[in-house]
């Protein structure tokens, strides 16, 4: 069989010289390396320079291909002018068929780059002795390749309204909030709407509050409940040890008689009755202590080939171990994370993934984890500048909060490109240091915020005087970057300190210096877990067995405290009746209708000619 259909591409390229409505379709489909011929990837691109160059279809009837490209000295390089004529004379007649002949030339590219596929498994099987590390690199080009299949990629918006009103009247029909995955915990559920699709969920909290309880409660709802499969990955306890804790939920028996034994005889027709009923769940539990992100990211995939998938667990991130070595834990702690978002995104599953809070926590009066506790990136004084990439302006991060913009941060090719900025927040107030390099530039920092050296992101309180980090060439895209010595590290004392969220590529310019994101970045919805009794010798008979889940961060939704029932007998957390987000909602509703009937005199009886339009903004007006 042949790898090539030279027809097809004559057919595809002589068809957009002679139809120029045919030239942005074939732009949509078709990359230049899709045609076999060098002449053909010459004249392909040719054609989408013009096109970048602003040429409409009017224009392409009005050019000489001929001219244009003697003018860019490519005539020869296309084959001559004997080849065009050649070209013209395969065009086609009619879109349909120019769809066709694309769709051949992409078929024929993919079969090319699947052989070069297992050519880099015969080159790399030799110098590349880790199968784990072989394998994932060899899934990544496999999926690539699946990816590049023609897809329609518009779609007129009638086509896509009837599912859309389809969708919406269904869920009106049934009345329900959660268009998600029900984690079980009704409160949570009104208030995230569910486990979405593609999310990374962080769940973090201090030892013993009960982080893989509350997970297992989680997954037990979900595949023994709802019946969904769930991979749980558990690298700190076995799997023994986790369906001990689920049939104590299950059967309500105390976790301590089932470890010793020691059974009534109507709690031994519990026990059995659970664990019939959980041993037709769809739940799969792996226990592989310290595994990689690599290892779980093939499992997981296998699984949802064979037997389906619908959320991923892993107990707990700070265990697992990255792909490479690095220099740093938090180095290795931040590619963990950015790979399980990936890993939710290329399966189109939500994964929950469990995360150790720092001591700082312990250190604030009332213990309440915040969203700095689980940064690992530590945080910038208000003073550093942040680069406007649509301006070029140099702002102080403290004026850009709650702005979203267009920054200039580094891509995989460690070049300057401009990536968007979706969040500008404060951090409180943390020690800071300055750090100075060679070429005089000065960036004022929290001790863990990351710095990139050449072996990878470093922690600013491992990076020491001589160490070269990462600056930019200049503040230009397309720019690349210098490595500029550290010459001093100083104290300085406590300050404001600010974070920034550049979601696409976790880093970001800061005072010309490359200053990198954390896990907290990656994640889609970060929740903590806060039980006041456990920092309380005695504690008010309201707060026992109680718990918080506080909703810190949820992209498209919402954040808040969900009370829920922490029952220490059976490691379980279970739903609290009369408390939480939708109550508070339906209290706050209520007095906002009782305000507004009881107003003495109504703004809309004062007439337009009374409305104060510079307080317009108060109102949420636009005008």
């Amino acid at each position: 069989m042949k790898l090539y259909d030279l027809e097809a591409e004559y057919s595809v390229l002589g068809s957009m010289i002679v139809q120029p409505s045919f030239v942005f379709k074939g732009i949509e489909l078709l990359k230049p390396d899709d045609f076999f011929r060098q002449e053909h990837r010459v004249f392909f691109k040719f054609i989408r320079d013009l096109v970048a160059e602003g040429y409409t279809e009017a224009k392409f009837n009005e050019i000489s291909f001929k001219d244009e490209l003697v003018k860019r000295n490519l005539l020869d390089k296309v084959g001559g002018e004997e080849h065009l004529s050649l070209l013209i004379e395969f065009a086609l007649d009619s879109f349909e068929k120019f769809e066709s002949a694309c769709s051949v030339v992409k078929d024929k590219a993919l079969l090319r780059k699947i052989l070069d596929v297992a050519k880099f498994v015969n080159e790399k099987i030799e110098e590349m002795p880790d199968p784990d590390l072989l394998i994932d690199q060899l899934e990544k080009k496999v999926f690539s390749l699946s990816e590049e299949k023609i897809t329609n990629t518009l779609v007129h918006v009638g086509e896509i309204i009837p599912e859309i009103v389809k969708k919406v009247e269904e869920l009106a029909a049934r009345r329900e909030m959660v268009t998600g995955i029900p984690t079980g915990f009704y409160e949570l559920d009104r208030m995230t709407s569910g486990l979405h699709e593609s999310d990374l969920v962080i769940i973090a909290a201090r030892p013993s509050m009960g982080k893989t309880a509350f997970a297992l409660s989680i997954a037990y709802n979900v595949a023994v409940k709802e019946g969904r499969s769930v991979a749980f990955f558990s690298l700190e306890m076995s799997k023994e040890q986790i369906v001990t804790r689920l049939i104590s939920q299950d059967s309500k028996i105390p976790l301590h008689n089932i470890r010793t034994g020691y059974l009534r005889p109507h709690e031994i027709d519990a026990f059995l009755e659970s664990a019939d009923r959980i041993k037709e769940a769809p739940l799969y539990i792996d226990d592989t202590p310290g595994i990689s992100i690599l290892e779980m990211r093939a499992k997981a995939r296998r699984l949802k080939a064979e037997k389906g998938l619908d959320l991923v667990v892993v107990d707990y991130l700070q265990l697992m171990r990255g792909i490479k070595r690095t220099e740093s834990r938090q180095q290795e702690v931040s590619e963990i994370s950015r790979s399980l978002k990936a890993l939710a995104k290329e399966l189109n599953v939500p994964v929950i993934a469990l995360s150790q809070l720092s001591r700082q926590v312990e250190h604030r009066a009332d213990k309440r984890p915040q969203l700095s506790d689980l940064r690992e990136s530590g945080c910038l004084t208000g003073d550093t500048l942040i680069i406007d990439a649509d301006t070029g302006k140099r702002i102080p991060i403290k004026e850009l909060v709650g702005k979203s913009f267009n920054t200039i941060a580094l891509d995989a090719d460690l070049k300057l490109k401009k990536f968007r900025v979706t969040r500008v927040f404060p951090s409180g107030r943390k020690k800071v240091f300055l750090l100075k390099t060679r070429s005089g530039r000065e960036i004022k920092a929290s001790a863990n915020h990351p710095f990139l050296k050449v072996s990878g992101w470093v922690r600013l309180d491992e990076l020491k005087v001589g160490d070269k980090i990462a600056v930019p060439c200049s503040s230009s895209i397309d720019a690349g970057i210098l490595w500029d010595e550290v010459v001093e590290i100083k104290e300085l004392g406590v300050e404001e300190v600010y974070d920034m969220t550049v979601p696409e590529v976790h880093n970001f310019v800061a005072n010309d210096v490359i200053v990198h994101n954390s896990i907290e970045q990656d994640a889609d919805v970060v929740m903590f877990i806060h039980r006041p009794e456990v920092y309380k010798k005695n504690p008010d008979p309201e707060e026992q067995g109680m718990a918080e889940i506080i909703v810190a961060k949820q992209r498209n939704g919402p954040t808040g405290t969900i009370p829920l029932a922490f029952i220490k007998e059976f490691a379980r957390f279970e739903n609290v009746e009369g408390k939480g987000f939708v109550q508070e909602e339906m209290k706050r509703e209520a007095e906002e209708t009782q305000a507004f009937v009881q107003e003495e005199e109504p703004v809309i009886d004062e007439g337009i000619e009374d409305f104060n339009f510079e307080d317009a903004d108060d109102y949420g007006f636009d005008f």
